[in-house]
């Protein structure tokens, strides 16, 4: 039952971040473990059966296939920042 309740609530925040102009994404899987001991909680009594991430679009879309090969490269782009071999620069 609670992962249907689960799906409801995906799908009406699905609905909800496109209306506000949003990126929602639902993922397929997590470290429930992982998520049990950043939230300080008993992994048998309170547990994690969904991830979602949400997060702002890109202010206009990538238009030529070289400007997205520069961004995958790590090149120049006008709104993302520059990337190095080491990181974020």
């Amino acid at each position: 039952m609670t992962l249907k309740h689960v799906g409801v609530l995906f799908q009406t925040m699905y609905l909800a971040a496109t209306a506000m102009g949003l990126a929602p994404c639902a993922l397929g899987g997590g470290d429930a473990d992982l998520f049990a001991r950043a939230a300080s909680t008993d992994y048998r009594a309170e547990t994690s059966v969904g991830e979602f991430l949400l997060a702002s679009q890109r202010r206009e879309p990538m238009g030529a296939v070289s400007e997205i090969a520069n961004v995958l490269a790590g090149g120049p782009s006008d709104d993302l920042p520059s990337v190095d071999r080491k990181g974020w620069a």
